[in-house]
């Protein structure tokens, strides 16, 4: 009796540990929106192509953090100053969510590649609108938004015109 019930304990274990397994794909987050993470977000090209919009603009506020499931996320209210691509028109207003992190001491803190927004600055953003918060998010937090330079605004303007979605 005591092997037959230590075989089905180990075979329980080995189950659920298979299961385990074999779920564990099922724990990793699914891109925002239906962007597929296994392109290159490097590639301004790309970056357009997949955008809803991609403008020039000016951060004009930064809200207080909002927390949302446990993540701290930060509201920029943009003013356009271009648009490459998209319906944001030039003057207008738009909400631009960045996602933070809390630090040790529970404050909120910036991710290390993605510092946070200077009231100011400016800025080419590549963002996609979610109905679900009824924001515009950066398509990637790294590539997704730069600071305007000459050098900038001409790659991006290339990119839009020779945009892909491969």
């Amino acid at each position: 009796m005591k092997k037959t019930t230590t075989a089905a304990l180990v075979l329980s274990a080995l189950a659920l540990a298979a299961a385990a397994w074999a779920g564990y794909e099922n724990l990793q987050p699914a891109p925002a929106d239906g962007l597929s993470l296994t392109h290159d977000l490097g590639d301004e090209h790309v970056l357009a192509g997949r955008a809803d919009s991609v403008v020039t603009a000016t951060v004009v506020s930064r809200s207080a953090p909002v927390d949302i499931d446990g993540i701290p996320w930060i509201d920029y209210t943009v003013r356009v100053a271009d648009t490459l691509k998209g319906p944001l028109a030039k003057g207008a207003e738009a909400v631009i969510r960045q996602e933070a992190d809390y630090g040790p001491d529970g404050t909120v803190v910036a991710y290390p590649a993605d510092p946070f927004l200077a009231e100011g600055a400016a800025h080419i953003f590549a963002t996609r609108y979610s109905e679900r918060i009824g924001r515009h998010v950066f398509l990637d937090a790294v590539h997704g938004r730069v600071p305007l330079t000459p050098q900038a605004a001409a790659t991006w303007t290339d990119a839009v015109a020779r945009q892909r979605t491969d």
